[in-house]
């Protein structure tokens, strides 16, 4: 009884080594079939990830231009008015606004880029 005890308990751990290293070699196989992409499927990737930063980045502009919009009509009505005046119209302002968030949100995609390509070399 006390050896067939300690003989199970021997092979507990050399089960788990066993099903660790099985799991190693599996997901190193999966790794090594996928397929690789080639360098033409990555720049369309890249040129699809950009393109979608440029519309999500013009909503959110238009959305930014709306809102400092609303606040700057708001609480400085006195700027707010002088501004429409300088400019000619009410739509001039709006556009200026909403172009300034939109170089806004670029410069910081530019500068978090930088941060990363400095940080991870």
């Amino acid at each position: 009884m006390f050896v067939r005890e300690l003989r199970r308990i021997e092979r507990v751990p050399q089960r788990a080594l066993y099903r660790q290293t099985r799991q190693m070699i599996t997901s190193a196989e999966r790794k090594a079939m996928r397929p690789q992409a080639s360098q033409k499927d990555l720049k369309l990737q890249k040129i699809a990830r950009e393109v979608i930063w440029f519309f999500a980045s013009l909503v959110l502009a238009l959305l930014f231009g709306l809102i400092v919009f609303y606040l700057l009509g708001e609480f400085l009505p006195d700027t707010f008015i002088s501004l429409v005046d300088d400019l000619g119209s009410i739509n001039m302002l709006y556009y200026i606004i909403s172009l300034s968030g939109f170089a806004g949100i670029y410069v910081a995609r530019i500068i978090v880029w930088a941060v990363k390509k400095v940080t991870l070399k």
